[in-house]
């Protein structure tokens, strides 16, 4: 049975994504729309598809692979992702031969915000255009 996939409906895909992280922050939100960037440039196959996150496991950074694996269906559990202890948020992503590199050019300032603040920056993410903070290198 092959894998399918549906494209990122905003609100309905943060909810689940805070559900799956257990709250809700901008870089669970960039890792996530990095691999939706990846899927449709891609291709969606979450066995094929490979990540190597650079971000480490430290937060908020490391949030970054929830939002990644959550989206992507590349899994610690399944073997296909990778995180390097880097401490840079990018991500790379690659299928059959192509690769997609995704760096973080606008980092989200949450210096002194509130759990509720942290969020509503999170939606920003999710709706802005991605080229406004992130460069894609194919």
């Amino acid at each position: 049975m092959k894998a399918e996939y549906a494209p990122f409906k905003v609100q309905e895909v943060v909810d689940l994504l805070g559900r799956f992280h257990t709250h809700l922050g901008p870089y669970l939100i960039i890792g996530a729309r990095m691999a939706e960037i990846a899927i449709e440039r891609l291709g969606f196959d979450p066995f094929k598809m490979k990540a190597i996150v650079y971000t480490g496991i430290t937060p908020p950074l490391s949030c970054m692979v929830d939002g990644i694996q959550f989206i992507s269906g590349c899994t610690l559990g399944k073997g296909n992702i990778k995180i390097e202890d880097s401490g840079i948020p990018e991500a790379k992503f690659i299928k059959d031969d192509k690769t997609i590199l995704f760096r973080l050019l606008k980092h989200p300032d949450l210096k002194g915000l509130v759990t509720e603040q942290v969020r509503q920056v999170a939606l920003e993410y999710a709706k802005m255009p991605a080229e406004d903070f992130l460069e894609i290198l194919e």
